[in-house]
């Protein structure tokens, strides 16, 4: 992607980065430039997708964070705020 998009200096939010659509958007944001975090119910996936992009030169940080829960989206979003 790059050349396409310049993200440097902005950050994604990305529900179920773990695994598939959700791992392959959050390494292509990153790649892009973007400070990623990343958000899923599971750890290790989260963990495999954040290793990748920073062994890829980029940015990441996971969280757990179960969507359908109004506190988990609550908390994630002040963690990334207060980063």
């Amino acid at each position: 992607m790059n050349g396409l998009f310049d993200l440097n200096g902005k950050i994604a939010i990305v529900t179920g980065a773990g695994r598939g659509l959700g791992a392959a958007i959050a390494r292509a944001l990153a790649g892009a430039g973007a400070h990623v975090t990343l958000s899923g119910r599971s750890s290790g996936p989260l963990g495999e997708t954040e290793t990748a992009i920073r062994e890829a030169g980029g940015r990441a940080d996971s969280l757990l964070c179960d969507v359908t829960r109004r506190e988990d989206v609550d908390r994630m979003i002040g963690t990334v705020e207060t980063a």
